[in-house]
């Protein structure tokens, strides 16, 4: 099952469209976690992927997200991060005075171990960018 989160209406009737027109039944597109979480019904995820979306959220939200998340993410998934938007990198939102240091930092305090970095091109804004991907797993004695 493939989970779709996003502020943006616009963005969700493009996932909902373009999953309709590939006759993808696995998608479920929420405009909030909780909704999402509540359409999980217990089930854990494999996979959570949170691209350039963290420095939208403070950081109660962002407690609250990664929280929510080491409850869902299974024993052994993977949660994959594309940290935007920090102070070395076009800084902007609750981001802007982070390093990518910090934000992964953030990220091991909440109960997950980093695992690794993967350098990769996205597309970001308008455009594909080089960058890090960074791969977490969530530590069971948290």
């Amino acid at each position: 099952m493939v989970f779709a989160v996003d502020q943006s209406p616009r963005a969700l009737r493009t996932v909902r469209r373009r999953a309709a027109a590939l006759a993808l039944r696995n998608v479920c597109v929420g405009s909030s976690l909780l909704e999402v979480l509540t359409n999980l019904n217990g089930r854990p995820c494999d996979f959570i992927l949170l691209y350039d979306m963290l420095h939208f959220l403070d950081l109660r939200e962002r407690r609250e997200l990664y929280s929510g998340l080491h409850n869902v993410l299974a024993a052994n998934g993977r949660l994959s991060v594309h940290l935007t938007h920090v102070k070395d990198n076009d800084p902007d939102g609750h981001f802007a005075k982070m390093t990518v240091d910090d934000g992964v930092r953030e990220i091991e305090m909440a109960g997950f171990c980093r695992v690794g970095k993967i350098p990769a091109r996205v597309w970001h804004s308008y455009g594909a960018v080089d960058s890090l991907i960074w791969s977490f797993v969530k530590r069971s004695y948290f």
